[in-house]
């Protein structure tokens, strides 16, 4: 399916809440409804939609011409100048987007769908890129290839 349904109706019976489901709704609310509870459930919906739709790269990628950096993403694996980084699966995550993005960089809003979990702020995400970061200054006190963008989110960029 390429887009999710959600409905919203005056219908409450559970034949008529069975049935839209059986016909691919991802949501299926009743009427009276509050805005703001209709917003967050749209906002949700479209969380998962949009995690559903990151595609998964299954290919051990050298980058050129960051040929120090080696990313296997079968093993979630990273080496920084030939040494092994230890991330976890939402600092590999993490990472890996801020990479694809490349000079032009990732939002928050990226971010936060890459990690897949539930309630991601950019606190979160900041302490998560922190974490990263200090990971390769273990390996390389000069790494400063990730950067911020203010108001927006990361980039990845070697001096």
């Amino acid at each position: 399916m390429d887009i999710p349904i959600v409905f919203l109706t005056d219908r409450s019976e559970e034949i008529d809440q069975g049935f839209g489901f059986r016909i691919g709704a991802w949501d299926y609310q009743t009427k009276p409804i509050s805005l703001s509870l209709l917003a967050e459930r749209l906002k949700n919906t479209m969380r998962i939609f949009n995690m559903r739709r990151v595609p998964i790269n299954n290919e051990t990628k050298a980058l050129q011409p960051e040929a120090d950096l080696v990313i296997d993403h079968d093993r979630q694996y990273v080496t920084w100048k030939g040494k092994s980084i230890a991330l976890t699966a939402v600092q590999f995550q993490v990472f890996v987007t801020i990479v694809d993005s490349g000079a032009a960089g990732c939002s928050y809003d990226d971010l936060c769908a890459c990690t897949r979990q539930g309630v991601v702020t950019t606190g979160t995400i900041n302490s998560h890129v922190k974490n990263v970061r200090k990971k390769f200054n273990e390996i390389d006190e000069a790494f400063n290839a990730i950067r911020n963008k203010p108001g927006f989110g990361y980039r990845w960029e070697l001096a």
